[in-house]
C-alpha cells in the first residue's frame, strides 16, 4: 500500500518489515518495481495498480474476517476483469509470482519433496 502511495526508502519499510525479513529495503523496492512493470500487482485485472489493489492484498493477509465479498467491498474497480473468487485465488498465488521477460509468471512448486535413496549418494 505504501508503494502505491509513492513511499520509498525508509518510509516504505519502517515498522512494516518483520525482524526476520529476507529482503532489505532496496530488494523490496526492486520487487515492487518488478510487480508494476509486469502488472502482477494489478489484483483486480483492470489494467491499473491502485490503492484498491493494495487494500485487497492487506485484507487477504488479515485473514478470515475478509472472506468472500468482504475482500473486495469498496475496493474493486468497476472495470475489474476478475471475479471475487478469482481475486482470492490470485492473491494467494502472488507469493509464487515472478517477472520473466516482462511478463508475470506463476511458479509451479512441487507439492511433495522429491524422493531419494541413500544408495543414490556417491560412495
Amino acid at each position: 500500500m505504501r508503494w502505491i502511495m509513492g513511499w520509498t526508502g525508509d518510509d516504505l519499510v519502517s515498522n512494516a518489515r518483520s525482524a526476520d525479513a529476507n529482503r532489505n529495503t532496496e530488494e523490496i523496492e526492486a520487487y515492487l518495481r518488478q510487480g508494476v512493470a509486469c502488472g502482477f500487482l494489478d489484483v483486480d485485472g483492470d489494467g491499473f495498480i491502485t490503492v484498491g489493489d493494495g487494500l485487497m492484498v492487506i485484507r487477504k493477509l488479515i485473514g478470515p474476517a475478509f472472506a468472500g465479498n468482504a475482500l473486495t467491498a469498496d475496493a474493486l474497480s468497476p472495470s475489474a476483469t476478475r471475479t471475487v473468487d478469482e481475486i482470492h485465488e490470485y492473491i494467494e498465488n502472488l507469493r509464487n509470482t515472478v517477472c520473466v521477460e516482462g511478463k508475470a509468471k506463476r511458479l509451479v512448486l512441487p507439492t511433495t519433496a522429491p524422493s531419494w535413496s541413500p544408495s543414490a549418494l556417491p560412495s
